[in-house]
């Protein structure tokens, strides 16, 4: 196979890939998980410093 004809069909297939709805949908509802993943596991580990801070200030009162 020459060179020629492997650019060819990636040029081809990087063209498909673009103008695809669904490649398209499929990334932007990627992109959306994975911003939410990184904002849940933020929100876990604020949750767990606000139990932490919550324990030693209920010791603090006894």
């Amino acid at each position: 196979m020459g060179s020629g004809t492997l650019q060819y069909w990636l040029k081809e297939l990087r063209n498909e890939c673009q103008n695809n709805p669904y490649i398209e949908a499929a990334a932007m509802y990627f992109e959306e998980s994975k911003k939410l993943i990184l904002e849940n596991r933020e929100l876990k580990k604020e949750n767990e410093f606000l139990k932490k801070a919550a324990a030693f200030f209920a010791k603090e009162i006894e």
